[in-house]
């Protein structure tokens, strides 16, 4: 059985605390000439990221590669796997006690992906009866405000500001083998805090948002007796006029509300919050 792809970069990074692991690894290495040539090119990828570290880049080119990075990751779909060695009964903590014991959250399932890497916990919280997911990565990108999904039971969700979405769906008990999906936004808008007269009872304001990859939408803000509001227009997607449906998720305040539309036709969402960023998500 080959090492996991996670232990033969600790090995290579000489991370490893567990010297019979370390020795175990080692053999193996011997003998296989796949992990062999994983550990080769992972210790060329530790040296070019010390040169890459060693140079004077300028601030300019460094804000071009995350800008590239973030092209890169507009729209993708990341199949998540199952964890390796993940258990379907939840672990007991020592401290737990009697085997009567039933803790109120407990872990179903644990997915992961490498590429990029993220980890997805499919959590039980039978105080409050609810399921759950959290999402986990190095990167808010990948982790806040994105779609995830079960395309085969046709249920999605979107993220909240800490990783996590709510389950309202009956998704059986083979959790791990379901198809779990992480979908990026296709684009993604930021506007200012609603500024509006506290004086006046009907008052409106309209703008245009771009962003660099030819995303163009038409936004009004619109503050009337019966509250406040958000009206959304999508002109073009990566330049096209034709996109087909979308989902739309408008996140203000840590609250995020989400409606799809298609077409030409404008989406409304009512805003609570008029001191935080607008943030707004387009899915295709």
């Amino acid at each position: 059985m080959h090492p996991s792809k996670a232990e033969l970069r600790l090995f290579v990074e000489n991370a490893m605390q567990d010297a019979a692991a370390r020795a175990r690894i080692s053999e193996h290495i011997g003998n296989c000439e796949f992990c062999s040539e994983f550990c080769e090119e992972y210790t060329l990828y530790l040296v070019s990221i010390e040169d890459t570290d060693r140079l004077d880049l300028s601030q300019a080119a460094f804000n071009a590669a995350d800008d590239i990075f973030r092209h890169a990751l507009r729209g993708v779909i990341i199949d998540m796997q199952p964890l390796a060695g993940d258990i379907d009964t939840p672990l007991r903590l020592a401290a737990d006690g009697k085997e009567e014991f039933r803790p109120e959250i407990v872990n179903l399932a644990t997915l992961c992906s490498e590429q990029p890497e993220a980890i997805l916990r499919v959590m039980r919280d039978s105080g409050r009866g609810i399921d759950y997911v959290q999402l986990i990565s190095d990167d808010p990108e990948l982790s806040q405000n994105v779609m995830i999904r079960i395309p085969e039971i046709g249920w999605e969700s979107l993220t909240d500001d800490e990783g996590k979405a709510i389950i309202e769906k009956q998704i059986g008990d083979d959790i791990s083998n379901l198809k779990w999906q992480i979908k990026l936004p296709d684009a993604v808008f930021s506007m200012k805090p609603l500024e509006y007269d506290p004086d006046e009872t009907r008052c409106s304001g309209e703008t245009e948002l771009t962003t660099a990859d030819s995303d163009r939408i038409h936004v009004e803000l619109q503050s009337k007796t019966e509250g406040k509001q958000i009206v959304i227009k999508i002109l073009e997607l990566d330049g096209k006029k034709d996109f087909g449906d979308v989902r739309v998720a408008i996140s203000q305040g840590g609250v995020t509300t989400t409606s799809s539309t298609s077409g030409n036709k404008t989406i409304s969402f009512d805003l609570t919050d008029t001191e935080s960023v607008i943030n707004i998500r387009i899915f295709q």
